[in-house]
């Protein structure tokens, strides 16, 4: 389930990442993005307990603007409810310029 989070996750991550436009005249920075995957599932007596996958990409020559789009594009949270039991996962991005 990790492994597939991270791989989602990773796969969206570029795919957006490769369709960013470059013609804006701004100052372009390296990023590096935090991906923060955490995964429950209800009810709790399953004894799976919460997942959370903790993953950084590396970005190179986006503008401030192009790098809060991924941020705003990436972070989501998804719910699936099957036969009772209801799993919940939600990936959080955050930004910092690569220093």
């Amino acid at each position: 389930m990790k492994k597939a989070m991270f791989i989602l996750s990773t796969v969206l991550m570029l795919g957006f990442l490769s369709s960013c436009s470059t013609e804006e005249l701004t100052v372009k920075k390296n990023w590096v993005f935090t991906v923060t995957t955490v995964t429950t599932m209800t009810p709790d007596d399953m004894g799976v307990g919460a997942q959370t996958v903790v993953t950084t990409v590396e970005q190179n020559g986006l503008t401030e603007a192009e790098a809060n789009a991924v941020v705003k594009q990436m972070t989501t949270t998804q719910t699936v409810t099957s036969g009772g039991i209801t799993m919940t996962t939600t990936i959080t991005v955050t930004k910092a310029e690569k220093k």
